[in-house]
């Protein structure tokens, strides 16, 4: 799911960022900005659980 995700975003442009989500309030660089945080929160608790941390 996550390759997926960096898939599709690959594909934004500059000019995809303020169009709206179904999120009220939300547009597609809030959207990219919260998934990105979280993808490296995942990829650090990886990391963490590989190394015993």
């Amino acid at each position: 799911m996550i390759r997926d995700t960096v898939h599709l975003a690959r594909r934004v442009t500059p000019d995809d960022l303020a169009r709206p989500t179904p999120c009220a309030g939300w547009d597609l660089k809030d959207l990219l900005d919260l998934m990105t945080a979280q993808h490296h929160g995942i990829a650090a608790a990886a990391r963490t659980r590989s190394t015993g941390g």
